[in-house]
């Protein structure tokens, strides 16, 4: 379990057209001094002086279309258990931030305290985004959900908080705000559980 829910509203067609398009120019829009403090995940497990692995790398694969690469040659040894894992939380929160520079946080709440605190992956327990990236153990744990599903999905969010948190009426005003701001802005949901 996560300790907070962010909830994204966003355009899942424009994230998906950045997957492989080799379109390196997005790179330049990027403020990389922003995602620096991502690598801290991967120097424990990785061998980063080679150069090889970098966050312009990963997003450079993501515009390359592949995100498949292990990287299992930079692996440092006795960290084989954790390296895909943390491979798979830098790139979650690239995805995260490429989310967020097609969109914007929801929030009903004036304080900015997170809907759905911590009940993301009691609702939905696997991992779903707008392209292939790698899987983490750790966080985030990232659920998207595009126009066309939100109906569906809208109903397995009501559903399972209803079954588990029968009592609990802001937690269900939260789903409703989520997938009603979605249908009224005719946007896409990304989840972000960390």
């Amino acid at each position: 379990m996560g300790y907070s829910t962010q909830v994204i509203l966003t355009d899942a067609e424009k994230i998906k057209a950045i997957y492989g398009s080799k379109k390196l120019d997005y790179l330049n829009s990027l403020r990389y001094d922003e995602y620096e403090e991502y690598i801290m995940f991967l120097e424990n497990r990785f061998d980063v002086s080679t150069g090889e692995l970098s966050l312009k790398k990963l997003l450079e694969n993501i515009l390359n279309g592949d995100t498949s690469s292990q990287y299992s040659y930079l692996i440092l040894q006795g960290q084989e258990k954790w390296a895909r894992s943390a491979l798979g939380t830098v790139y979650g929160y690239l995805f995260m931030d490429i989310c967020y520079n097609f969109g914007k946080q929801l929030n009903r709440n004036d304080d900015n305290w997170p809907m759905l605190p911590a009940h993301l992956d009691e609702i939905v327990t696997e991992y779903k985004a707008f392209f292939p990236i790698p899987f983490s153990d750790d966080w985030p744990h990232i659920f998207c959900v595009e126009r066309h599903e939100l109906g569906q999905y809208e109903k397995v969010f009501r559903d399972t908080i209803l079954d588990r948190y029968p009592d609990e009426e802001d937690l269900i005003k939260d789903v409703d705000f989520i997938f009603g701001e979605a249908r009224k802005s005719n946007m896409d949901l990304c989840f972000v559980n960390y």
